[in-house]
């Protein structure tokens, strides 16, 4: 499944560059010129550090699925969505 810039939330899940992050904070932003965005804290599922990142109207991300082992409970894998959407 597709996100646009209005569909992105705390505790979404995303992957950026290669590495799964977890939205952590979110802020949608209308300046009284221009268009609107989103500003957006993300922590990282691999190492834990904490990006901040500006998303704009337009931008598509995937939905990420995530595979965790149940009793470590570290990340085994994940994947994204169809980008078809289907």
């Amino acid at each position: 499944m597709a996100y646009s810039m209005g569909d992105l939330k705390k505790g979404l899940k995303v992957e950026l560059e290669g590495v799964p992050y977890r939205i952590t904070e979110y802020q949608h932003v209308k300046p009284g010129k221009g268009a609107a965005f989103v500003r957006v804290k993300m922590k990282s599922f691999l190492d834990g550090r904490v990006l901040e990142k500006t998303f704009h109207a337009g931008d598509k991300y995937y939905e990420l699925t995530m595979y965790f082992d149940v009793f470590t409970k570290q990340i085994l894998s994940w994947k994204l969505s169809d980008r078809r959407g289907a």
